[in-house]
Order: structure tokens, then C-alpha cells, then sequence
């Protein structure tokens, strides 16, 4: 998600790689993982990685979607700087999640700085 008016054109084509890349791995994107690969999702911003966290600004009962199969959590994928990124391997996702919480400003925003 990003800030009404901030539409970044790479979004999409990221969004798909990730989903291509799980369905070969057959593995879901967790809350608290990282997604990082070469280079920034969002060319000219300043991020190094996507984070997967829960989508905490809307109601609970959106976080999940029924299948045949069961339910699906629904995830956030916000997107974090290197120092974020560093922050968040050395300390742990519950930590980070604490920073997000005191965050400051819109984390939706792609102009955003960095939480530390």
C-alpha cells in the first residue's frame, strides 16, 4: 500500500515477482520476514527490502481471506530502508514492530525517512 497519489510504477511488477517466486518455492511470505533483493523495489526512493507485517489499519476481520483450503492471512508489505533492514535482522521483527508503532509519519508514504 502507498500514500493516495504516490502510484509507483514498479509496484506491480514487484508484487509479481515475489508472488512468481513463492509459488515455485511453495512458500508463503511470513509476518516479521524481510523480502530483500538487488537493487531497491522502488527505484530513486530510499528502500532496500519489503517488510511483511500485519495490515494493522484496517479492521481485524479483514486480515484474513477464506479458501477451500482454509484461511489466508493477509499481510502489509511495507517497505523498509537498509538502516531499517539492519535494524530489524540484528534486533528481531517484535522490536522493529515496536518502532513502526511510535512511527512518527505515514508509513504509507514513499517520501517517508528513515525510522532511525
Amino acid at each position: 500500500m502507498v500514500k493516495n497519489g504516490q502510484p509507483y510504477e514498479s509496484t506491480a511488477a514487484v508484487l509479481h515477482q515475489i508472488v512468481n517466486e513463492r509459488m515455485h518455492t511453495n512458500r508463503a511470505v511470513l509476518r516479521g520476514e524481510a523480502i530483500r533483493k538487488l537493487g531497491s523495489p522502488f527505484p530513486g526512493k530510499n528502500f532496500a527490502a519489503l517488510y511483511n507485517t500485519l495490515p494493522i489499519y484496517y479492521p481485524s476481520e479483514m486480515w484474513t481471506c477464506p479458501t477451500d483450503e482454509g484461511e489466508v492471512v493477509l499481510c502489509w508489505m511495507l517497505p523498509i530502508t537498509a538502516a531499517e533492514w539492519q535494524f530489524l535482522s540484528e534486533k528481531g521483527w517484535s522490536k522493529f514492530e515496536s518502532l513502526l508503532d511510535q512511527a512518527p509519519f505515514d508509513l504509507f508514504d514513499l517520501d517517508r525517512p528513515s525510522l532511525l
